[in-house]
């Protein structure tokens, strides 16, 4: 069985080290976040090495055409 999460998160850009504590917290196998924020460009790569704790793989999808939304995911 998996344990799975969903928060809302306005933007991971200044909440990751909260982000990873609630993953761990909860020790969810996997997290799903909407309104990540994230632009899509290869400024996200820290934010998501950031976001993402050992043994966790993160996939997301940025919304370019516009500010805010876009989704991600953590899987364990």
């Amino acid at each position: 069985m998996f344990k799975i999460g969903l928060i809302n998160c306005q933007s991971i850009c200044n909440k990751t080290d909260e982000i990873v504590d609630v993953v761990r917290d909860g020790d969810f196998d996997i997290l799903v976040m909407t309104e990540i924020w994230l632009t899509g460009g290869a400024s996200d790569q820290k934010i998501v090495g950031d976001v993402t704790p050992a043994g966790y793989g993160f996939h997301h999808t940025a919304r370019t055409h516009r500010k805010g939304e876009g989704v991600g995911i953590l899987i364990f």
